[in-house]
């Protein structure tokens, strides 16, 4: 399970906003870490096409258990797999 995803996971029981950088993307990353402070939300990173697929899983998975309403994507090459409270 990718570090953010457990994070995530020990920290927050619901979310309804949630703040997404692509992996692999620091500048992204910096941005998207400010806005998930400033707004009290987790932040996930998307894996890139390389990554294991149990890792977009997992991010997923995590995004579906917190029930956002909104996803906030950082950065450039974020991939975004689902629209929130949509089927996946």
């Amino acid at each position: 399970m990718p570090l953010a995803v457990a994070a995530s996971a020990a920290l927050y029981t619901s979310a309804p906003v949630v703040v997404l950088a692509a992996d692999g993307d620091a500048g992204g990353q910096a941005g998207a870490a400010s806005a998930a402070v400033a707004l009290g939300a987790p932040m996930l990173l998307t894996p890139g096409a390389s990554a294991d697929p149990a890792d977009a899983t997992a991010v997923t998975g995590e995004v579906t258990r917190l029930g956002p309403q909104a996803l906030l994507a950082v950065g450039q090459g974020v991939v975004i797999l689902f629209q929130p409270n949509q089927p996946a």
